[in-house]
């Protein structure tokens, strides 16, 4: 089951079909628009959109993010096609095994990062029940195969690197560091917009009490020029996608999620956690240890016990 959809096709499906489009436009096809696709039979389970513009194609409901990280696998998948005599359409065989192996690549980079944090805390013996615990006892085992190219894998590699980068950056502040947690938070940003809440991490780490604010505002006046280095780097990051939608859209901040919205007079929490509809504590009941184990950041991982319940 769990390998099912590579067996029967469908590495590039569902959600996946719109966060993967940008790179055969860009590197197969040269239209960002995606203008080759409307009457063509061959892309009607391929290139999907919300809206139309007159005289170009579909805009995409996701963001470009996901391209970004499928990118170096999917222009080995190119190479591949290339030399091997596949079709070099963004679909053929090749591109769906790299496709699929990038999941495996960015699991195994999200288990050594967070390995990373756990080994800042707790001991070896923890940090390995923890990492098998994530990897075999929750659904992370089944978006890095089942549906190996939806977000989740890639974002549990890109949010493990948020919290070693956020703990390397505030033990040595060098421009290296800064860049990489800057790279980090804008992709994650990218891959998922909501989650430019994530830049709460690095900014809130340590502020456990009145004197450790006072501390950090003395710290990040010693290192404005490293701190104005965030927005820029997300800038840079997000200008692509800006231009995409202004290219498509006539706006520059684009909401593609047309009628999709949250309920904000009319929280549905309890579902979200125990619905038997796909509720979270229901179908990974190993989380509830996670849950509980947020009452306890203060005592073993205090730096990280504001941020993170947030």
């Amino acid at each position: 089951f769990v390998l099912g959809r590579w067996h029967r096709g469908k590495v590039i499906d569902a959600d996946v079909i719109s966060y993967y489009s940008y790179l055969p436009a860009v590197v197969v096809h040269g239209d960002i628009t995606m203008n080759y696709a409307p009457g063509n039979d061959f892309f009607a389970d391929k290139v999907w959109g919300v809206t139309w513009k007159e005289g170009f194609g579909p805009v995409q409901k996701y963001t470009m993010g996901l391209s970004w990280l499928y990118a170096p696998f999917f222009l080995a998948g190119h190479g591949t096609a290339l030399l091997f005599g596949f079709e070099a359409d963004g679909y053929s065989a090749p591109y769906t095994f790299w496709l699929q192996l990038s999941a495996i690549f960015y699991l195994v980079l999200g288990i050594v990062w967070l390995r990373k944090v756990l080994r800042t805390y707790f001991s070896d013996g923890i940090t390995a029940l923890t990492l098998l615990a994530l990897a075999f006892g929750t659904n992370l085992y089944y978006y890095s195969h089942g549906q190996a190219a939806m977000p989740h894998v890639y974002l549990f590699a890109l949010i493990s690197g948020l919290l070693w980068f956020t703990i390397q950056f505030y033990a040595n502040p060098s421009w290296r560091n800064v860049l990489i947690l800057g790279l980090i938070a804008s992709l994650i940003t990218l891959v998922r917009p909501n989650h430019i809440l994530m830049w709460a991490i690095p900014m809130g780490f340590g502020l456990t009490t009145v004197a450790t604010l006072r501390e950090r505002l003395l710290f990040w006046k010693r290192h404005f020029p490293k701190l104005l280095l965030f927005p820029l780097v997300q800038a840079i990051i997000l200008t692509p996608q800006i231009l995409y939608w202004n290219l498509m859209t006539d706006h520059w901040i684009y909401y593609s999620y047309g009628d999709e919205s949250f309920f904000w007079t009319d929280p549905q929490v309890l579902k979200v956690w125990f619905s038997y509809r796909n509720g979270w504590l229901v179908y990974t009941p190993l989380m509830a240890l996670g849950v509980a184990g947020l009452l306890l950041l203060r005592k073993f991982a205090r730096d990280f016990s504001i941020v993170v319940p947030f």
